[in-house]
């Protein structure tokens, strides 16, 4: 069983996400895709659809940003 992740590491993976979503313009790379992959371990993320998740990961780089 997987350890549920710290605020800290979902910040900074969601960060992360939101640097190669700018820079790849969608989900291309592997190290992307390992992100989703994680995030999506998580029991607070696992129910998302497509458009639930994008949005978490937007209000959680918001956050992030915004020293929360």
């Amino acid at each position: 069983m997987t350890e549920l992740m710290s605020i800290k590491e979902e910040r900074s993976l969601c960060v992360r996400k939101m640097e190669l979503w700018a820079k790849e313009g969608g989900t291309l790379s592997d190290e992307n895709r390992a992100i989703t992959t994680r995030l999506m371990a998580e029991p607070t993320w696992k129910h998302l659809g497509e458009e639930g998740f994008i949005k978490k990961v937007h209000d959680v780089f918001d956050r992030a940003i915004a020293g929360y």
